[in-house]
């Protein structure tokens, strides 16, 4: 049987996750990367158990959760330091597990994966037009043909233009700022705390051996508080418990305000392309699982070529596998948001009732629970695809 070839537009999470599984699954794959190098835009990111199981499938996890500490515990609290609600993530599952990781070393470790795996990574590679029969067109003019074209470049694809795929794409009312600082040295391991101000959020939870993660959540009307560099005034006024942390900042040339938005599609493929991660469901990061669902994705679309010889079939297969839980995911984690503009003291009465009830926080993490598709090859299988 003749290797079937994949390309592949864009190399963050969703692009190197579906490169790495195509790869143990027995095909050839190019990843396009646009800029001069691999990297990642933001500071940390929140996995939970799904994409912690992705990354371990794909030989990427050691490397990931490096330095990081296992997040046991969220807490809601108020702009006083108050707690509103404080929630367990095994709760569910003593199995469950949640980290805070730099970006950057997801990134890394997902690239170095997909180089051992033997995939072809180009940079400065920018890919212009994808064409329904699996075609890449670069920026220079040059066609690239596969048998699977796979857009994964972002909220704002170009890859995706050609197939009139896109349904909507909206922009929140909120965003934030989000910014890795020196780890306070009387952190509380295992917590992430979540705390709310009037129309304003602060998260803070650590994500290496010497860093933490603050994002600055505001709304777009709070000229103020969307401001960078920031205004440490504005928000100490907000957080005051958190002045001395606010106060150290240091440079901020490369942080900014980053409005979070919403992409739906009418469907994920076309013909011989798929569209996976921001491209296809961008969403609001509110319940941490923009990139765990853009890799479990990207693996479930492996595993269903394996499942169906069928291109065509196995994107069907595959997009309503996965479809239904990313769509509720993006709807509720959307809702969540509405709350900035709730009055405090109903919006704590509400926090405070759904950290309480357990039907609500099933809700919440049914995506962090969800055991991604059965892995397609066996680590000997693996290891035999690597001497071809």
């Amino acid at each position: 049987m003749t290797q079937r070839h994949a390309e592949i537009a864009g190399a963050g999470f969703a692009g190197l996750a579906a490169a790495i599984a195509l790869r143990q699954a027995g095909w050839s794959v190019t990843v396009h990367e646009r800029g001069e190098e691999i990297r990642a835009y933001g500071s940390a990111l929140a996995l939970s158990e799904n994409g912690l199981q992705v990354l371990e499938m794909l030989d990427a996890f050691d490397d990931a959760v490096r330095g990081a500490f296992p997040l046991d515990n969220r807490e809601t609290r108020d702009g006083t330091g108050r707690l509103i609600s404080a929630y367990n993530w095994k709760t569910e599952s003593s199995t469950l597990r949640m980290f805070m990781l730099l970006r950057s070393r997801v990134i890394d470790a997902l690239a170095a994966s997909a180089r051992r795996a033997g995939v072809e990574i180009r940079i400065s590679s920018e890919v212009g037009e994808v064409d329904e029969r699996g075609s890449l067109t670069l920026a220079d003019g040059t066609i690239r043909t596969a048998d699977l074209a796979i857009v994964a470049d972002g909220a704002r694809s170009k890859g995706r233009v050609r197939q009139s795929l896109l349904a909507s794409h909206t922009r929140y009312a909120d965003g934030s700022i989000r910014m890795l600082l020196p780890r306070p040295t009387d952190w509380k391991d295992g917590t992430f705390v979540e705390y709310w101000s009037g129309r304003r959020r602060a998260m803070l939870a650590p994500c290496s051996e010497a860093h933490c993660y603050l994002g600055l959540i505001a709304r777009q009307d709070d000229a103020n508080a969307i401001r960078v560099p920031i205004l440490p005034a504005v928000w100490i006024e907000s957080f005051p418990f958190l002045a001395p942390l606010l106060a150290a900042i240091p440079q901020q040339e490369r942080w900014s305000w980053d409005q979070y938005q919403r992409v739906r599609l009418r469907q994920w493929h076309r013909g011989r392309v798929a569209v996976l991660g921001d491209a296809a469901h961008a969403m609001s990061p509110n319940f941490g699982q923009g990139a765990a669902l853009a890799m479990v994705s990207a693996v479930s679309l492996a595993s269903a070529t394996v499942e169906e010889t069928d291109l065509e079939r196995a994107l069907k297969i595959w997009e309503a596998r996965e479809r239904p839980l990313v769509d509720r995911t993006q709807l509720l984690s959307g809702l969540y948001s509405n709350l900035m503009a709730w009055p405090a003291r109903l919006r704590d009465g509400a926090l405070a009732a759904m950290g309480k009830s357990r039907w609500i926080m099933r809700q919440r993490t049914l995506a962090a629970y969800r055991t991604p598709p059965a892995h397609h090859l066996s680590r000997p299988a693996q290891a035999a695809l690597l001497e071809l």
